[in-house]
């Protein structure tokens, strides 16, 4: 387990006294767990407490609490996913080069082509999961400015009702609180940040797109390749 740690994850309550006592394990001061153990609320030690999905994933609650735990499982996940990609890759590069004559010029082009699709899926995937809290962030920013802006007004206008409402936003403009100021500014900064992310998500999508059709076209023109690859 310590040679590959990152293939482990080891889900325990943070008040299981089985853990505490037959392990010697807790939140607080751990035995060597090569950083597998993901520590959630509770203190069943009982397998029936825990949902999984149709894969045998446990299904973490989604609440601020298990935020971390969500992550270390989505980033272990990846990495699992990576390691399968890779020994895929092994296993038909051993195909291909099993007769002892090398491997031809095509075979060379579709092995790089999909080591290359692997790391540009796995950056992607990293960067997704990197980026999710900051579009949420900004995404909810933007909608508590626009909140703050008609609650402000509603308020406004019902604490003065003998003022128009242009004077209502004028006497709000005295002290600096404008559409402008409130939405307009800081809005633009979020959905600029937004466009940022998502601009580049769309290039890593388009440069796997590209690599994908490159593979299939290196294998439609190469019969003998297609024929080995069937079946891996």
């Amino acid at each position: 387990m310590k040679n590959n740690a990152n293939f482990f994850t080891n889900y325990r309550k943070k008040e299981d006294a089985v853990t505490w006592w037959n392990d010697f394990n807790s939140s607080s001061f751990n035995s060597d767990d090569f950083g597998t153990v993901v520590w959630l609320a509770g203190k069943s030690h009982h397998l029936a407490d825990w949902q999984f999905d149709k894969t045998g994933m446990i299904i973490l609650p989604d609440n601020p609490e298990t935020q971390s735990a969500i992550k270390a499982q989505k980033e272990r996940l990846l990495q699992v996913q990576l390691a399968k990609h890779m020994s895929r890759l092994t296993v038909i590069k051993r195909q291909l080069t099993a007769s002892g004559g090398g491997l031809s010029t095509n075979e060379k082009l579709y092995l790089d082509s999909e080591a290359s699709r692997i790391i540009v899926q796995k950056l992607a995937s990293d960067f997704k999961l990197a980026t999710e809290k900051l579009i949420a962030i900004y995404q909810t920013a933007i909608t508590e400015a626009q909140e703050l802006w008609q609650n402000t007004l509603y308020e406004s206008r019902s604490m003065g009702p003998l003022l128009t409402e242009w004077e209502v936003r004028e006497t709000l403009q005295m002290v600096g609180f404008t559409e402008q100021t409130v939405i307009t500014n800081p809005c633009y900064t979020y959905q600029d940040k937004l466009t940022k992310i998502m601009t580049v998500a769309s290039d890593f999508d388009r440069l796997t797109n590209e690599i994908t059709a490159k593979i299939s076209e290196i294998v439609q023109r190469d019969s003998d390749l297609a024929y080995q690859l069937k079946g891996i």
